[in-house]
């Protein structure tokens, strides 16, 4: 089972940009790129079914979250916590040696090798692709240059596990597979009515409006302050409108759900979150200006948008 780790080192990984089914960091999600990656060489190639999810959103004053996405296509997660670094590492060789891959997850916040240390708070996915005493080679997107050459790394054994021990928690993972229940038509369809259930009758539009009321009323010093994180969650909730656009440029939207109202309601809504994120990140370059106006008549045009595309999905399916 080892040649899917020796593999995926001879390919050579870069994320940033599009692959053949155009799929990239721009609309996956750590753990979602490192799966794609195994589910490629498994012969899996209806890539986009398996990873689309329903629409939903959870704010709280100016942070903004989105739920864990979850596999389609009968594809889950075999998952283990561990207590130590110890553990961990005969976890990795375990699952390693049964899979010739370990998928680990981590909080970043205290991990050096990360791009994340003492910025983000979050749980982390990467893909371990070989290990030996010497060294760990692993898949990932934010790992630091030292080590890294685009998205693979070389970390000494050493470090990698040492850097690991701050981690409040840590795992492993690798994939399961069972028959699909559903036809893609009534996957799809179930995606359809979760959204709308998740964004009009659940609270999430509330939860969107809530958090754009929470940024225009922050004081300007103290959103300088939190562009990093905001630009963090806004690319984060993003990504999945970009899937879904993927879908429909991809056609794995069911011929009978293709609507050209809610399919042009997601085009705006994935320029519109794209013309707030080069805001912020033209801010953070330019922290003496003041964006706070341009970034609140944005996301204000972002959240009407965002509601006429619910009720676009809404009127269709019922």
């Amino acid at each position: 089972m080892n040649n899917i780790g020796n593999s995926l080192l001879e390919k050579g990984i870069n994320w940033k940009f599009p692959d053949s089914y155009g799929l990239c960091e721009r609309n996956l999600d750590c753990r979602q790129l490192s799966i794609k990656e195994i589910l490629g060489l498994k012969g899996e190639t209806k890539l986009i079914r398996v990873f689309l999810n329903a629409f939903d959103c959870k704010s709280n004053d100016i942070l903004l979250r989105r739920k864990e996405p979850i596999l389609g296509k009968g594809w889950s997660l075999k998952k283990y916590d561990y207590p130590d670094v110890n553990s961990f590492k005969k976890g990795i060789e375990e699952v390693y040696g049964e899979n010739g891959y370990s998928l680990i997850y981590f909080d970043t916040l205290n991990v050096s090798i990360t791009e994340y240390y003492k910025l983000h708070d979050v749980i982390h996915w990467s893909l371990v692709v070989k290990i030996s005493n010497d060294c760990v080679n692993i898949i990932d997107d934010i790992g630091i240059r030292k080590y890294f050459q685009r998205n693979v790394g070389t970390i000494p054994a050493k470090i990698f596990f040492n850097s690991l021990k701050e981690s409040d928690t840590i795992g492993t993972s690798y994939l399961e597979c069972t028959n699909p229940i559903n036809s893609w038509e009534e996957d799809f369809e179930k995606l359809l009515r979760e959204s709308v259930e998740n964004m009009l009758y659940y609270g999430g539009i509330d939860s969107l409006e809530q958090f754009i009321l929470s940024v225009g009323k922050t004081p300007r010093d103290k959103l300088v302050s939190r562009l990093e994180q905001l630009e963090f969650d806004i690319n984060y909730y993003r990504k999945l409108r970009e899937l879904w656009k993927l879908a429909v440029i991809q056609k794995e939207v069911p011929k009978s759900f293709f609507h050209s109202e809610w399919v042009e309601e997601l085009w705006t809504i994935c320029n519109l979150w794209s013309l707030v994120l080069g805001i912020l990140m033209k801010w953070k370059r330019q922290s003496d200006r003041d964006y706070k106006d341009k970034l609140n008549y944005n996301l204000e045009k972002v959240l009407l948008h965002e509601y006429k595309f619910y009720n676009n999905l809404r009127h269709m399916i019922c």
